[in-house]
């Protein structure tokens, strides 16, 4: 086996064929290496928005459930739309029997402390 060193000029000559090979690896890479960069960017670019929408997503969900069951509503005849009501108003009415037995006995423990309060000692 030769070696480059021992022949003259083979150090020179090894140095130019490695910039030849260099320069022709850097042509097709360069352009490569540009291409990653700028797909890079746009990853960057599509993530952000992807981001964006995700959020957006997530405030509009409960306005378009909202409109979903609205328009499901839409479609019940009218009989339904009583039945539907009169159960809501049936709700709404024990929400309130709850409501006014929770004053009566607020009122009672209020009594109850005054008259406790007022008690000589």
């Amino acid at each position: 086996m030769v070696r480059l060193s021992s022949v003259p000029g083979g150090r020179w000559l090894a140095g130019r064929i490695i910039k030849l090979i260099d320069a022709r690896a850097a042509a097709h890479v360069d352009p490569v290496v540009h291409r990653i960069a700028e797909l890079e960017g746009r990853v960057t670019q599509v993530t952000d928005r992807l981001e964006w929408l995700s959020e957006d997503l997530k405030r509009v969900s409960p306005q378009v459930a909202s409109l979903e069951a609205r328009v499901a509503d839409a479609g019940l005849s009218p009989d339904q739309h009583v039945a539907r009501a009169e159960i809501e108003h049936m709700r709404t009415r024990v929400r309130m029997q709850a409501v006014s037995h929770y004053e009566d006995r607020i009122r009672a423990i209020e009594e109850r402390i005054s008259a406790l309060s007022h008690e000589p000692r």
